[in-house]
């Protein structure tokens, strides 16, 4: 029953540039500035939504972004804020200045987008956010949190969340619908539907989409 409206962008848009773009598909008669959710493709997390919102609607902001403490500075950038929760800047990967990392979840107002040019590419963190700090302080704000982040952003992201959310759910990470002939090996991967493996194989750390077949006494790894 959800329905479902896409905003193509031809070229790309950016973190920026492609809510701007979808923005006259949220407005509605008599609000054409709309409070919304913009979520990460890439991301899972179990973040409090609607505990987000109400912060967002509370301290009257432009955006807010939900975040983590920042415990892998060397593999992601970070969010600079005040102990009251005031965004004041960003930090890029590898910096020493302890840090938030940003879960892939926020809130925006529509207002946040008005000065974004029209078909551009435009990144948030990059661009448009930092404006928006230097216009006003609290114009971009920070909702932390102890949520769980998971990041399924590259192959490797991916299978090992895969893996991880099957040990948790007691099964493998892989569909019923595989058919795995005698001698195969397979470690730490993930099948997909109506996966054939062949016999004699060694297969792992992979990920194998739908319909793979897999040659007989072939290796595969990574």
């Amino acid at each position: 029953g959800v329905r479902v409206r896409y905003s193509w962008e031809t070229p790309v848009l950016g973190s920026a540039g492609g809510p701007a773009r979808a923005l006259p598909l949220l407005a509605r008669a008599g609000e054409p500035n709309p409070v919304f959710l913009i979520v990460n493709g890439d991301t899972l997390t179990d973040v409090d939504v609607a505990a987000l919102v109400r912060d967002h609607e509370r301290h009257g902001a432009l955006v807010t972004m939900a975040a983590v403490p920042n415990i892998e500075p060397q593999k992601y950038g970070g969010i600079l804020a005040t102990d009251d929760g005031v965004v004041t800047g960003f930090v890029g990967r590898g910096s020493a200045q302890p840090s938030f990392h940003f879960i892939g979840v926020q809130v925006a107002n529509g207002l946040a987008f008005a000065r974004v040019p029209s078909g551009t590419p435009y990144e948030s963190v990059g661009a448009l956010y930092p404006a928006l700090i230097a216009e006003r302080r609290g114009a971009v704000r920070v909702f932390t949190t102890m949520a769980e982040f998971l990041d399924i952003g590259t192959p490797a992201d991916y299978l090992e969340t895969a893996l991880l959310v099957a040990a948790g759910e007691g099964g493998g990470a892989s569909s019923d619908r595989i058919h795995l002939e005698g001698g195969a090996v397979v470690e730490r991967c993930v099948l997909w539907d109506d996966v054939v493996v062949g016999p004699g194989p060694t297969l792992h750390e992979c990920v194998f989409a739908d319909g793979t077949r897999v040659p007989s006494d072939t290796s595969w790894r990574g």
